[in-house]
Order: structure tokens, then C-alpha cells, then sequence
């Protein structure tokens, strides 16, 4: 269950203060087509669960390739259940590639075993730009890679029926996972998208969608949205931090700030700056601008009351040291007079991160909401993908 709490910002007068406007935006927000996603923690996943589980056992490299919303949530997972050094003991090994560098792309190669590989390609559109150029690298050298069955180490996950991916992947007879249409990108981690290769890592998606539903009672996400309205529209705090003293959040930083900052940036002067920190190394970074630099900014803590793991040294366990290192940081930001507030996950389970996850879209959609803008949509994006194609296609 997840805890929010502060010792210098008053919760629950804030949100009884923003009780109207939250209405408001509860009603708004479920007239919205794209609020489908508030359904997925009812989805049925007995196909998805009988379609992926046998893959496991046949591959030793997963390459999952997309970008933005549609690979940073499985980033995440990966990250904070499996870890950086997984790859080094484990398998299947699990690669991401969210780049076209030439660099990078060369790198995986002496890695890979190619015939015991499989791609994952994920697209909502289906013609994201980076993906599709990858998945037609792949593609041109199929046949030589992985032999006659070449069909078998390729996966479409995509919603858009004329999108490229999904043509192939008829033509073809890809395997092929669908998207709902009315889910948007970074709000898709609870379908396909997020939970196919989740299923591979050997994470549990019916306990990451029993603990999102938790999630829909909106108790939490309702307090959070009331916060981030309170503080960016009233208090003039531009921007919010994100400060886990949880080493595997460096993804769910990477993952909401996209959701803060594509939902919420809008109109050329709505939106809050997201930063993502991790404590306590940023503590000899960062730490010195939050507490001497401008005060435009508020923090949110994130804290693991049992950790499955621990130490001792001198007879001080390292989850004490931690927790009086996050302490510490909170009181001397209390005492700048910097909002903080701390989400308190009781440990880490798929339960509690799927808890988390949809108790974060849920906030920022509120906050859109309250703030009267669309946050499923990101005009100024397609304006940059438009430039990047009118000079592709200009060469």
C-alpha cells in the first residue's frame, strides 16, 4: 500500500481546498476517450499470458526496441526487478534500444545470439520513426540470422492496423500483440507493450494489475494531483522533483517525466519542469542548487519501508543508513522551507510498483485536467517528428 506523507506540507487541507476542481476533473477526465487506460487493471490476460509464456525457454537475447512511452515502462520493470548486472548471470538477457547511434547498435552486435534472439518491436502508431528503420534493419537480415524459421524471433506489439509493423506483421505472420486504441503511449505500460516482456522477465503481470486497481479508488492519485496543481499553479513552483532513495527508480524517473512532461507541457506556458534525482548520490550533486539555488522547486521522496535485501557494518544496517540519508536531506530541505512530501512503498512486488505506476498516470491526468489542458495529446512532438520528415524527405 502506498503512504504519502510530509512534515512541512499540509495533504489533506490542500486536497480538501482542491475538492471542487477535483471533481471537476475526475468528470472530465472519464468523459475522455483516452482514459481507457483507468480500465486495464480489469483486462483479461489469459491469452497474452498463453501466447508469451512459451517463449521464454526458447531465446537467450530479448532486444526490445522502441521508443519513448512504449519502451521506458519496460525499462523500468526490468531495472527495478532484475538490475543492471542481470544479463551477467542470467537469462534470456534482456537488451533495449531506443537509438538509431550507429555506435550503440554495433555494440550489441558481439553480444547477441542472433539465432537464439528475439525482437521485440513496439509501436503504438506503428511508424515511429526510430523503430520502424530498426525493425527494417532486422528484417533485411532475417533470413540470414535466424534460418528458414525467421518468423519465430520477430514480435510486433502496435495498435494502428495501416502502420507499417502491423502490415508486416500480417504479411508475414508475425507474431502480434494488440494495443488498445484508446490508450495512449505513456500510459500503455499495463498492456501489451509492457506486460508481454514483462512475462518474459518472469514478472507476474496479473499481480501488477491487481495491485494498479488498488490504485483506482484514486485516494492516492487524487492527493497527488491536488499537490502538483497546488504547487505549480499556486505556489509558483516550476519545478518537481523526483527523489527515490531507491537505487532501481532511475527508469520510473526516466518513465514519469515523460508522463509529466509530455501530459502537462502544453500551450507555451503550462507545465512543470519533472527532474529526476537518486539519492544519496545526488545528494553531492544536486542537493546543493535545491537547497541554495532559486526556490521554484518541490521535492517527492520515494522510501521502501522492508527491503528484500540488506547489510550490516558496525552494527548499522545499510537500510538504516540509507533512511537516515533520505531523513537528513528532507529535514535540511524542511528547513530551506522547500516543500517535500514522501511516497512510502511498503516493498518492492509487483503488487506495490503496479500500485505505483497507476497512481502516477492517474495524477497527472487529474492535474491536466485541473490545469484545463489535454494531457493524452502532444502537439509540439508530431511538430518535430513533421521537420524531421520534411528533411529526410527533402534529401
Amino acid at each position: 500500500m502506498l503512504k504519502l506523507s510530509s512534515t512541512n506540507v499540509k495533504i489533506a487541507k490542500i486536497h480538501k481546498q482542491h475538492q471542487n476542481k477535483l471533481k471537476k476533473a475526475r468528470i472530465s477526465l472519464k468523459k475522455r476517450k483516452y482514459s481507457e487506460f483507468l480500465d486495464l487493471p480489469d483486462q483479461d490476460l489469459s491469452e497474452l499470458i498463453k501466447t508469451t509464456t512459451p517463449l521464454k525457454a526458447k531465446y537467450s537475447d530479448i532486444v526490445v526496441i522502441g521508443m519513448g512511452g512504449s519502451i521506458l515502462g519496460t525499462q523500468m520493470i526490468f531495472n527495478i526487478f532484475k538490475g543492471p548486472n542481470h544479463n551477467l548471470t542470467a537469462k534470456p538477457r534482456f537488451h533495449f534500444i531506443d537509438t538509431l547511434d550507429p555506435s550503440f547498435i554495433k555494440s550489441l552486435e558481439p553480444v547477441l545470439d542472433k539465432k537464439k534472439s528475439l525482437f521485440i518491436f513496439v509501436s503504438k502508431s506503428g511508424n515511429t520513426l526510430e523503430t520502424s528503420t530498426l525493425f527494417a534493419l532486422v528484417y533485411k537480415g532475417a533470413r540470414k540470422w535466424f534460418g528458414p524459421k525467421w518468423q519465430k524471433h520477430i514480435a510486433i506489439i502496435t495498435q494502428n492496423p495501416s502502420g507499417l509493423l502491423h502490415k508486416y506483421a500480417i504479411k508475414d505472420n508475425l507474431t502480434l500483440y494488440e494495443i488498445p486504441k484508446f490508450v495512449g503511449g505513456r500510459y500503455s505500460i499495463l498492456t501489451a507493450a509492457g506486460l508481454t516482456p514483462s512475462l518474459l522477465m518472469g514478472i507476474d503481470p496479473k499481480k501488477l494489475l491487481q495491485g494498479a486497481k488498488k490504485a483506482n479508488t484514486f485516494a492516492t492519485a487524487e492527493r497527488l494531483a491536488a499537490l502538483q496543481y497546488h504547487m505549480y499553479k499556486e505556489k509558483k513552483k516550476t519545478s518537481t522533483i523526483l527523489f527515490p532513495y531507491i537505487n532501481g527508480f532511475e527508469f520510473f524517473n526516466k518513465w514519469a517525466i515523460q508522463l509529466i512532461a509530455e501530459s502537462l507541457g502544453k500551450n507555451s506556458k503550462t507545465g512543470p519542469l519533472p527532474v529526476g534525482l537518486i539519492g544519496p548520490s545526488d545528494q553531492h550533486s544536486t542537493l546543493q542548487l535545491l537547497l541554495d539555488g532559486p526556490k521554484d522547486k518541490w521535492v517527492t521522496f520515494f522510501e521502501v519501508e522492508k527491503r528484500a535485501n540488506d547489510y550490516k557494518v558496525n552494527n548499522q544496517n545499510f537500510s538504516k543508513v540509507l533512511k537516515a540519508q533520505k531523513e537528513g536531506t528532507r529535514k535540511a530541505l524542511d528547513q530551506k522551507n522547500i516543500p517535500t512530501v514522501t511516497l512510502t512503498l511498503d516493498k518492492i512486488s509487483e503488487e506495490s510498483i503496479g500500485e505505483l505506476i497507476q497512481t502516477f498516470e492517474i495524477a497527472v491526468a487529474l492535474t491536466g485536467e485541473m490545469l484545463k489542458i489535454n494531457p493524452f495529446n502532444q502537439p509540439a512532438v508530431e511538430l518535430g517528428k513533421k521537420k524531421t520528415n520534411e528533411l529526410l524527405n527533402h534529401r
